[in-house]
């Protein structure tokens, strides 16, 4: 899950050069974690944005096609985990006026790898923060500067689960998960995480 790991440690990265605090909490690896955790609120348990390939079937993508998701122990943790981290990076985007999507927006959502190059490559960054007296968050989305997020978590959520499920079907050289080097997992195709295994 290098991929993903990096995607969190460069979110956070940004957040906090932002001074934005995310609604859903990242915590990255420490104290013997290896792996970064995601949670709801301070009061619920974190979720690994992981998966371990003890859990997993088989290296085989033909091994998941007669499997649900809700049956692959671990996976809807993960999806969940990984809802959570999407809708974060969306709403970053908002926070910097930069999430301009009307319609597919829960699509638009589990798009993580582009979400990210866009953020970071926007000049606009910077401009609106919780930590600015001049353009605080807050009051630009009180103002209507900021329209209303309207992002559904359980959108994103349902958009992540059909692209696996729909994904599960096809060839296995057409996408999906693979077992790579390092029993890592990787979720390939356009706009989502990529990760080299060389």
């Amino acid at each position: 899950m290098l991929g993903l790991s990096h995607a969190t440690h460069l979110l956070t990265l940004l957040t906090d050069y932002l001074s934005l605090k995310l609604p859903y909490e990242i915590i990255p690896p420490s104290r013997g974690i290896s792996y970064a955790c995601i949670r709801k609120s301070s009061t619920t348990k974190p979720l690994p944005i992981y998966i371990s390939p003890d859990k997993t079937p088989s290296s085989n993508a033909k091994a998941w096609a007669s499997k649900k998701i809700k049956d692959l122990p671990g996976l809807d943790t993960f999806v969940e985990a990984i809802t959570l981290l999407a809708w974060d990076i969306a709403w970053v985007l908002w926070t910097q006026q930069l999430w301009t999507y009307s319609t597919n927006e829960s699509f638009e959502a589990c798009r993580i790898a582009r979400n990210l190059f866009h953020l970071v490559t926007s000049p606009k960054i910077g401009r609106i923060s919780q930590g600015s007296t001049i353009e605080y968050l807050s009051t630009q989305e009180a103002l209507g500067i900021l329209p209303p997020f309207t992002l559904s978590v359980k959108d994103v959520q349902y958009g992540i689960s059909a692209a696996l499920e729909e994904d599960k079907t096809s060839e296995p050289d057409g996408g999906g998960w693979d077992i790579v080097e390092g029993g890592e997992e990787v979720l390939r195709g356009d706009g989502w995480l990529k990760l080299n295994s060389t």
